[in-house]
């Protein structure tokens, strides 16, 4: 009894650091490397995940607001939409800093649907053939691309299947993904979304207001994309709809006041360590300084292996014994 209340009083952001450590052993090598150095080439080594994934190519869109490029939109563009084959964000102004494609559509959460069916008509129109898979992330939401690309290599961009952390509902059979978690959408399930779907008043909902998350998981059902399972051969999700801290803390869920969770969900979830996969691709709620916080977890933060070469020389050749310097110090 004593155990349990101690990991009760953990504080959240001890719990974020030790899964994201979690997933970064997930992402290690079985042979350990040489240490890593500072990141110097951060940027060729986006670039070089962008090659990697080239069979996989991911174009992750993120509708936003005006009111928004700058609190949020902005520090997804600093972070993980980098690490995107391509990255566009929509919204309902121009903007040049952050690249923006306005939508003709009314701003507001009563209109997400509407936000919706314009960015898949653009993607459709103008990227169909840019990317094998579209990624749909809220602005709050971060992603790990690489554990994105990875799950889907068990799947054809040509098959008609989209993914994300499926949540039930009366009347769509197959369920459909939450909003917040994102979900992504084969070539295949955008092309006929696009043409058979949103093409067809009886087929797909003509309104602009409604819940853009069920909407579209209505109109995917009747147009016959599948919806995919994304959690990991143990049954531990990939697309997380909360924070880290709130699904690794035990209660987190009901105790920021989403109870909701647990009746909707499609697939039984767990809270606590046992919550997540270490391989997992999504979080919710994200506010701009956890973003940067599990950016650099995830991809700058190496545990160090017993037997890696030591570390390279700090600069300070003042605060550093002789002995060492003449048996570390490069010529």
């Amino acid at each position: 009894m004593y155990r349990k209340l101690r990991l009760l009083v953990v504080p959240s952001s001890i719990l974020v650091c030790v899964f994201l450590l979690v997933i970064n052993l997930a992402l290690l090598p079985t042979t350990p490397p040489r240490p890593r150095q500072p990141r110097e080439e951060d940027e060729k080594e986006v670039e070089a995940h962008k090659m990697v994934g080239r069979k996989n190519r991911i174009l992750c869109w993120i509708p936003t607001s005006a009111e928004n490029h700058y609190k949020r939109a902005r520090h997804v563009k600093n972070t993980w939409a980098r690490h995107c084959h391509l990255h566009i964000f929509f919204s309902n102004i121009k903007d040049t800093e952050l690249d923006s494609v306005k939508l003709e559509v009314s701003d507001g959460y009563e209109n997400l649907w509407g936000k919706t069916k314009a960015a898949l008509v653009y993607l459709h129109k103008h990227h169909l053939h840019h990317a094998d898979w579209f990624l749909k992330a809220d602005d709050d939401t971060f992603v790990i691309v690489e554990n994105l690309q990875n799950m889907l290599k068990l799947y054809d961009p040509n098959f008609p299947i989209f993914f994300g952390n499926k949540l039930k509902k009366p009347n769509i059979s197959q369920g459909f993904m939450s909003g917040g978690a994102g979900y992504v959408l084969s070539e295949a399930a955008l092309q006929v979304v696009v043409v058979k779907g949103l093409t067809n008043t009886h087929l797909c909902a003509t309104t602009q207001s409604g819940r853009e998350d069920v909407e579209l998981g209505r109109c995917l059902e009747t147009v016959g994309v599948l919806a995919g399972d994304s959690r990991d051969h143990l049954g531990r999700s990939r697309f997380l709809s909360f924070t880290p801290g709130t699904m690794l803390r035990p209660g987190g869920i009901l105790s920021h006041g989403h109870a909701w969770f647990h009746n909707l969900v499609y697939y039984p979830t767990k809270e606590g360590p046992s919550c997540c996969s270490s391989t997992a691709v999504s979080f919710h709620y994200v506010q701009p300084e956890m973003m940067y916080t599990i950016y650099y977890l995830v991809y700058t933060l190496r545990l160090a292996q017993p037997d890696h070469l030591p570390p390279r020389l700090p600069p300070d050749n003042n605060s550093i014994p002789e002995q060492v310097l003449a048996k570390y110090q490069r010529v």
